[in-house]
């Protein structure tokens, strides 16, 4: 935004001396034109007047000139949304997340679920691990669990090369090994997808083939709904469209 009121500062000095160029030598012509027999006064007058405009005009286009040069080296947009350019280059790259804390309770503990261990709350809701009613998990009491497991962390580049767009995305939460209170109850950061695309070739780690991502319904728990297919797993793939 500086370079750009810069640069403007100088298109507008720069209009303004042209127009005081043409009226000071319109003036001194006018006095010239007015003389029966112009005078070596006002030759050497409008000389000194060209020659003074024409160093002002030669260090105003010196400026501009680096100016110009200047915006190679910033940051700009990208060619997607959220984007920005890496300075020096054509590649798009863009950082993105979210942070969420989830809270669960349950009457009576599950058998098990992942994260929390055999009779333990977990991490996620899974429908099928709810106790029935008159079993011994039944009566066992509730249970809480309070974790931000699930915040997620994506970074995504886009570079044009001679063969297509490459572009590659790497994107992770922390439902790797989980800590305990002894060590501040860290969990480790783990790997959902990274991949790159080059044209219809994808080499890397993303969603199976088979999963529709269109048909995954908008959702607060990371399991997921009961019957949703979600798998994700190092793959090569081409990708060719039926029209």
């Amino acid at each position: 935004m500086n370079s750009v009121a810069r640069g403007t500062g100088r298109f507008c000095r720069l209009g303004s001396l042209l127009a005081t160029a043409a009226i000071g030598t319109v003036a001194i012509a006018a006095r010239a034109s007015a003389a029966d027999d112009p005078s070596e006064e006002i030759r050497s007058a409008l000389q000194a007047r060209l020659d003074q405009l024409r160093e002002r005009l030669a260090v105003l286009e010196s400026s501009g000139t680096e100016a110009r040069a200047a915006p190679a080296q910033a940051v700009t947009a990208g060619q997607f949304p959220g984007s920005w350019k890496l300075p020096g280059t054509d590649t798009s790259i863009s950082f993105s997340g979210y942070v969420k804390a989830d809270a669960m309770y349950t009457i009576g503990r599950p058998h098990a679920s992942p994260g929390g261990g055999a009779g333990g709350v977990g991490d996620s809701f899974i429908l099928s691990s709810l106790p029935v009613d008159g079993s011994v998990a039944a009566g066992q009491g509730s249970d809480f669990r309070l974790h931000a497991r699930q915040s997620r962390l994506r970074f995504v580049t886009r570079t044009p090369t001679d063969w297509g767009e490459l572009q590659t995305r790497i994107e992770g939460d922390f439902f790797g090994a989980a800590g305990n209170e002894r060590f501040s109850n860290s969990d480790q950061f783990r790997i959902r997808q990274a991949f790159g695309v080059l044209g219809p070739v994808l080499a890397g780690q993303t969603q199976s083939t088979f999963m529709d991502e269109d048909s995954v319904p908008e959702v607060l728990d990371n399991f997921g709904p009961p019957g949703d297919v979600n798998i994700r797993q190092p793959q090569i793939r081409y990708t060719h469209a039926i029209e």
